[in-house]
């Protein structure tokens, strides 16, 4: 399973061998990875995208124990928060996983984060740890 925006996404290996395939199968793919990439015209309102297709699809593959790839770069602040860092409170310094994963699990606005970084919490809140060496989270 891959997290992470589409045009990094669009940069993995996978790509050339599928194009820029979309499909509607959002349940586990035995033996094989799933990649959240639906259709445009099936959503009609992106600002509900995380409570009707990306929410549900992490919860699922949670509960099924998956780990998890990240196609970006979780430890890249820029990309979990919907406004700048200056006006984002107690960051810690330096960032490593696990002050990451501590100041994450206790940030409660929700919407200041993008969805990427409502991703990473949902990891995080659910007993998830990001390894950067080898870019997953794995229970």
């Amino acid at each position: 399973m891959k997290l992470g925006n589409v045009s990094e996404m669009a940069l993995m290996p996978f790509t050339g061998i599928t194009g820029e395939l979309k499909t509607q199968q959002f349940g586990a793919k035995k033996g094989g990875f799933n990649v959240l990439n639906v259709a445009d015209e099936v959503v009609s309102d992106w600002s509900r995208f995380w409570d009707e297709f990306n929410k549900p699809w992490l919860e699922e593959a949670i509960k099924r124990g998956d780990d998890i790839w990240a196609a970006s770069n979780p430890m890249d602040l820029t990309l979990l928060f919907n406004k700048p860092l200056d006006n984002i409170q107690n960051i810690p310094s330096p960032i490593t996983p696990s002050n990451l994963l501590d100041f994450l699990k206790r940030y409660r606005k929700l919407d200041d984060l993008s969805g990427f970084g409502k991703e990473v919490k949902l990891l995080f809140d659910n007993g998830y740890n990001y390894n950067s060496t080898i870019k997953k989270f794995t229970k």
